[in-house]
């Protein structure tokens, strides 16, 4: 996880809607924040959902996440929380939660919640591309397209990594530029893309 501060602070008098929520996302996904929406009125659950779609996700909220997860086993559940504040009880705050229990307030005040309301989840939409990275069609003699640590496309050339990449549905063209590029300024693991001959 990559611990993300909010950008914009919820000001409802200015009209303005605070991303705190965007700021969780950006923090789990790895995500630069200004690269996730701000989701805001009756349909955002439903947009949020939209918006996963293309990384294989869906988010869903949970009541009580012991009950929910905790029962059926699950630990190391890194996911986000909504409640109330002390800054005001009109309206609900997001935070990054593990197992249930916030670990990271993307609030510049660091105050967390007064009391959680609910915790969302996201469910892998397609398993399998757990499995080995993003991609599920590593035949095990090809390049791939790699952060180090999580593999997206293979293929017998740089062309074919990124359209496997692309097609996957888990990075678009633009991040896989965005990345290499930053892994070309870091040559760091983790810290963008690169192409790799080497699978063993």
């Amino acid at each position: 996880m990559i611990n993300t501060k909010q950008t914009v602070l919820h000001n409802p008098e200015a009209g303005v809607d605070g991303n705190c929520f965007s700021a969780v996302l950006a923090s789990l996904l790895h995500l630069r924040i200004e690269m996730v929406p701000i989701f805001t009125g009756p349909s955002w659950r439903h947009d949020v959902n939209r918006w996963l779609r293309k990384r294989g996700l869906a988010y869903i909220q949970l009541r009580d996440f012991e009950t929910a997860c905790g029962d059926f086993g699950i630990s190391g559940c890194h996911h986000e929380i909504g409640g109330t504040t002390t800054r005001r009880n009109d309206c609900l705050h997001a935070v990054v939660g593990v197992d249930g229990v916030p670990v990271f307030d993307p609030h510049p005040d660091d105050t967390g919640l007064a009391e959680i309301q609910d915790c969302g989840v996201f469910i892998a939409l397609e398993p399998w591309r757990g499995f080995g990275g993003c991609c599920s069609n590593h035949k095990g003699n090809e390049m791939k397209l790699t952060s180090g640590f999580e593999d997206f496309g293979f293929g017998e050339t740089r062309e074919e990594c990124v359209e496997d990449a692309v097609s996957s549905g888990c990075i678009s063209r633009q991040e896989i530029e965005e990345g290499l590029e930053k892994f070309e300024r870091t040559n760091v693991l983790g810290k963008g893309l690169f192409f790799s001959d080497d699978t063993a």
